[in-house]
Formats: C-alpha cells, sequence, structure tokens
C-alpha cells in the first residue's frame, strides 16, 4: 500500500498532463508530494528523508517551472533526485559502518560486507543510468514522450531492476544455504 501511495503522485502527474498540460500536471504533482508527506506524518508520524528531499525539489523546480513557464526545471528533477541518491549510495560505502542499502535489506538478508557493497553499487547503477535516460529523454525528445517515459520508462526500468536484484539476492541465498 505505502509503495502505491508513493507512486501515486507520478501517476496524477500523468493523468493531468494527459487532460491539460505540463503546468498543470507540475501544479497537480506540487499539490500531491505535499499531502503524501501529510498523509505519511498523519499515519507514520515522521516522513521518510527521500521522500521529503523529492517534495522538496518538486516545490522548488515546480515552482521555478511555474513562475517562468518552462518546463526544464521539473523535467530536471528525476535527473538530480537520481543523481543524489547514487551520490549518497556511494557515499554510505565510505561513510559510517554500514551502508544504505544493508540498512534496509539487513532485516531480511544476511550478507557479507562485500555483497552490501556489491549491492550498494548495483542500486548506485540503477539510479545513475535512470537519472541518465531521464536527462536524454527530456533533452532529445518531446515533453510528451518524457511525460510517458516517466510513468512508463522508469517503472519498466525499476520492475526490471528488483526482478534482477531479487534472482541475484535468490541466488547468494541457495548459495549461503549450501554451505551450510
Amino acid at each position: 500500500m505505502n509503495a502505491f501511495l508513493e507512486f501515486l503522485p507520478i501517476i496524477i502527474f500523468y493523468t493531468v498532463y494527459k487532460m491539460a498540460d505540463i503546468y498543470m500536471a507540475t501544479t497537480a504533482l506540487i499539490i500531491s508530494m505535499v499531502a503524501l508527506c501529510a498523509i505519511n506524518m498523519i499515519i507514520h508520524k515522521k516522513v521518510k528523508p527521500m521522500l521529503l528531499f523529492s517534495t522538496l525539489l518538486v516545490l522548488v523546480l515546480g515552482s521555478i517551472t511555474l513562475f517562468l513557464r518552462n518546463p526544464i526545471f521539473i523535467q530536471w528533477k528525476p535527473t538530480l533526485i537520481s543523481f543524489a541518491f547514487a551520490i549518497l549510495l556511494v557515499g554510505s560505502i565510505y561513510i559510517g559502518k554500514i551502508t544504505i542499502i544493508e540498512r534496509l535489506f539487513s532485516s531480511q538478508y544476511q550478507l557479507p560486507k562485500k555483497l552490501w557493497r556489491n549491492l550498494t553499487l548495483f542500486w548506485t547503477f540503477h539510479f545513475i543510468t535512470l537519472g541518465f535516460a531521464n536527462y536524454l529523454v527530456f533533452t532529445h525528445l518531446t515533453e510528451s514522450t518524457w511525460v510517458n517515459f516517466k510513468l512508463f520508462g522508469t517503472l519498466a526500468w525499476s520492475v526490471l531492476f528488483i526482478v534482477i536484484q531479487t534472482f541475484y539476492l535468490a541466488k547468494i541465498e541457495i548459495l549461503n544455504d549450501d554451505r551450510k
């Protein structure tokens, strides 16, 4: 349910864009992101840092888009978020005792330090790829194609990434079971 709620602003952005334009869609995105933060505060009594960062970026870049009537600012948002996440992930390899990925998944998987590092680098690759793909689409293709990519392209890449990661982790679990 929480994953659906976090994906809802993108669906709202896409739907409003198809019914109106990029500026109405940006307005809807801003409102839905702020609402998502409020819902998280009400239900969980906190907002995840990644959601808060994303919402702040939407507020800033979305507001500039609306003020200047130039969609380039909101189109940069997915690239900037993806690159920021990639930097945070790589940074967590060198700063702190455990990586961000290990913090997220250690309750589900028991892996050696080297595999947590590999998984972190794999996630970093995922975010760098998403960031570059977004950049290439919004700088070389039409606005409408970018909006379609924002929903369907990023969703397809993310699902493929999760499937690959699941197989990788399953293989590791099988190998660990064989060693016991």
